[in-house]
């Protein structure tokens, strides 16, 4: 709730009269929803989905154009966090449409106890591998894809920005 506040602080603060943001259940609204977007910003979000690339599809039928910032799975990376690597199961297959992806169980464990927790609506998230998630994109129909930045090193575990756009 509180990151909603900020992006509608932010909206009236710079005169945003044609964004749109909002709040709830990411995958119920987009595969539900006949809207579509010039821009689809999915900031922090993608990596609290237990079906992280049944969002990215029902994104892909609203809007051309999409930024995403996203934890993502690497094994040798999260290693050295230590405690936050405890949280992930072994890589597992995740199906969609007939296709296949490499994604890590996070279980979010003693976190939904705390008074801030920010994640997802379930008790785990499923976080792609960084080449599940570039060949989701492309399997979306997203055809050219941009990285804006790579942070393996990310405090929070392995992140990345991406410009797709179809």
């Amino acid at each position: 709730m509180r990151s909603y506040m900020k992006c509608l602080c932010t909206k009236e603060i710079f005169g945003l009269e044609r964004a749109h943001f909002l709040l709830g259940e990411a995958i119920a609204y987009t595969s539900a929803s006949t809207e579509t977007f010039d821009l689809c910003v999915a900031s922090g979000i993608l990596y609290h989905m237990q079906s992280p690339v049944e969002l990215l599809s029902n994104i892909a039928q609203r809007s051309k154009r999409l930024f995403i910032w996203t934890h993502y799975y690497d094994e040798a990376h999260l290693r050295l966090l230590e405690k936050q690597f405890e949280q992930f199961e072994p890589l597992q297959p995740i199906e969609f449409q007939g296709r296949s992806y490499e994604a890590s169980k996070r279980d979010y464990g003693k976190a939904l106890d705390w008074a801030g927790f920010c994640g997802g609506l379930e008790t785990s998230a499923n976080w792609l591998t960084r080449d599940s998630l570039m060949r989701a994109l492309k399997d979306c129909g997203f055809t050219s894809q941009e990285v804006g930045f790579d942070q393996p090193n990310h405090p929070n575990g392995p992140a990345i920005a991406v410009l797709a756009t179809k």
